[in-house]
């Protein structure tokens, strides 16, 4: 299962290959959120990760704000493209996708 990957220490990018093995599974290292936005318009939803044992789930946006889900407290919220761009960066903006 997923969750015993992630306790085995697997990455994020080897549990999605895992955990989608028809898809492939992009690293999406320093990209921009405009460069992000392509995969959630396509309805791919972005990981982002935020810390060393934590990520939200890019899922939406509008002409100035990210939406984002956090499933450590189950809350979607937002944020500028500016103010993403900077939380983001505090970790290396670090962010996987895939596609089919």
């Amino acid at each position: 299962s997923v969750i015993r990957l992630a306790e085995n220490g697997e990455i994020p990018a080897e549990i999605l290959r895992s955990a989608l093995p028809d898809m492939e599974v992009l690293e999406l290292n320093g990209s921009t959120m405009e460069e992000l936005l392509y995969f959630i318009h396509e309805g791919t939803p972005v990981l982002a990760i935020t810390g060393t044992n934590d990520a939200v789930l890019l899922t939406g946006y509008s002409a100035n704000r990210i939406f984002y889900y956090n499933p450590q407290n189950g809350i979607t919220s937002n944020l500028s493209y500016e103010e993403a761009d900077m939380m983001f960066a505090q970790t290396g903006s670090r962010f996987i996708a895939y596609v089919k």
